[in-house]
């Protein structure tokens, strides 16, 4: 039965918004500037191409994000798997990583690493249950994907008359740069209720109003997840609030941020 309620879901979602996961950019708002800027920047041709910049090449003040290279921390004890790796634009994975995950479907579409996707399909087993239906809308994602999302973003702001820097910059904010996003690692998850879809297409800060919000909130540390990037912590995590993604640290150590108020920045530096 709850399949097939998933399942007619998901077709709900699919008929609402075609391309989804194009819709679902990490970091996760989707990104539909509208704010002209006049004579701020030469035209743009509707061709160009708009190449990635390096790492090196970034504008990161270090208060926006955490600089400090934390070694991959996974383990498996009594309180279940973990994995306390931090992933941002200043620890960015290894080439080739997200080449090597081997991922476990965690809702029809939606697959994460197979060491963590076990929590998160109780998670959403239990929440409905609970007479709450979520909906994944991102879960593992290549850095092909990641690269495309985010040059797609950079343009679209050009097109809107930012110069490249500051497109760059914007889309930044509020997308990780390829290979630096956790979707990359399958650690992460969007999540919204089954009708946000239907009425919004598009992850935006509202969501928090929803039971559904309100449910992963209270519980998703059961589960080894966190909301990853809360309110008022921006400056900290270096991203915008983002009330529809959770990322998988491991019962233990989600139970101490989430009931501390903690991001995973904060509670890496002890």
């Amino acid at each position: 039965m709850k399949k097939l309620a998933t399942i007619i879901s998901l077709l709900l979602i699919l008929t609402s918004c075609s391309d989804l996961d194009s819709r679902t950019l990490d970091h996760e708002l989707a990104v539909t500037p509208n704010v002209s800027v006049e004579g701020t920047s030469p035209p743009i041709e509707d061709n160009e191409e708009v190449p990635l910049r390096s790492e090196a090449e970034g504008n990161d003040s270090p208060e926006a994000i955490s600089s400090t290279s934390v070694d991959v921390a996974t383990a498996s004890t009594e309180s279940g798997y973990s994995d306390l790796r931090l992933i941002n634009k200043a620890n960015p994975l290894p080439n080739g990583y997200d080449d090597k995950i081997e991922l476990k479907e965690v809702q029809e579409l939606y697959s994460m690493d197979s060491r963590c996707a076990d929590y998160a399909i109780q998670m959403l087993s239990d929440a409905y249950d609970d007479g709450f239906t979520l909906s994944v809308t991102s879960a593992w994602r290549s850095v092909k994907r990641q690269t495309d999302n985010f040059n797609n973003s950079v343009f679209q702001y050009q097109q809107n008359g930012y110069s490249y820097t500051n497109a760059y910059t914007l889309t930044e904010s509020e997308i990780a740069p390829p290979g630096s996003s956790e979707h990359n690692a399958g650690l992460a998850l969007d999540i919204v209720n089954i009708s946000w879809w239907t009425y919004h297409k598009i992850l935006e800060e509202g969501f928090e109003n929803t039971p559904e919000f309100k449910w992963l909130y209270n519980n998703c540390w059961k589960y080894g997840f966190i909301l990853r990037y809360p309110k008022g912590k921006e400056t900290i995590t270096g991203y915008v609030y983002e009330p529809w993604h959770y990322r998988f640290v491991g019962v233990e150590h989600a139970e101490k941020i989430m009931k501390e108020g903690l991001t995973l920045e904060e509670y890496l530096a002890g």
